[in-house]
């Protein structure tokens, strides 16, 4: 026997349909009777599921405009980063201490042990 509210097949002695658990008793079929069931389009429910509302043009502008500020707020902490970096840069390279021509290609210095 077949459910003719979802149209699962069905024991003959069940109360219950195991698959949409709609009272049988409800659905009075005989055994052997052919039953039309109907076709269940899954496109279109699934095309009903998929459609969104369109965002108005203020609600647009608004989340254009959050957007926007977000977007110069990260820029904006990247450049002052950048800056900082360039400006440490530019700071540990002008205290790099001079190396003295004497040892200039030697691998080795002379420590005064006197001291």
């Amino acid at each position: 026997m077949y459910c003719l509210k979802c149209g699962n097949e069905t024991e003959n002695d069940q109360v219950f349909c195991g698959h949409c658990l709609e009272i049988m008793e409800s659905y009075p079929v005989k055994p052997g009777t052919p039953a039309r069931i109907p076709y269940r389009n899954l496109n279109a429910s699934a095309k009903k599921q998929s459609r969104r509302k369109t965002p108005s043009l203020e609600e647009q502008v608004v989340r254009l405009k959050v957007v926007t500020r977000t977007l110069l707020a990260i820029l904006g902490a990247v450049l002052i980063l950048l800056g900082i970096f360039v400006w440490l840069y530019l700071d540990m390279i002008d205290n790099v201490p001079e190396i003295p021509e004497s040892s200039k290609g030697t691998n080795y210095q002379v420590v005064d042990q006197d001291n």
